[in-house]
């Protein structure tokens, strides 16, 4: 699957992480959570180096990306969302937890 995915479905990763499974399905997704977060952190931790690389602080925290250095940001961070991430799709029907189709329609690729 690509980062861009987990990217996307990090809230409902964090959700679901907190919704009582039994202890098999538990610890296969605490599993799967702990290694999707990772490669989330992976990636933010890059993203905030491009920051500094491409930008400029305007103010204590706050960083904008120089105009000539736009497109060389935008690809670095299209090509890091791009890559594949090598994690099994969870298996989400045998957590025997309830949820709705709306919150799986943009994250399909994560849950089989």
């Amino acid at each position: 699957m690509k980062l861009n995915e987990l990217v996307v479905a990090r809230p409902l990763i964090e959700k679901l992480a907190a919704v009582e499974m039994n202890a098999v399905a538990a610890l296969a997704f605490a599993e799967f959570t702990r290694a999707a977060l990772t490669a989330i952190q992976e990636f933010e931790v890059k993203r905030a180096g491009w920051f500094e690389k491409y930008g400029e602080e305007e103010e204590e925290g706050k960083w904008k990306i120089k105009e000539e250095n736009e497109k060389k940001f935008r690809t670095a961070i299209n090509r890091a969302l791009g890559k594949e991430v090598d994690l099994e799709p969870f298996a989400l029907s045998e957590a025997g937890i309830n949820i709705a189709p709306s919150e799986l329609v943009n994250v399909l690729p994560l849950f089989k």
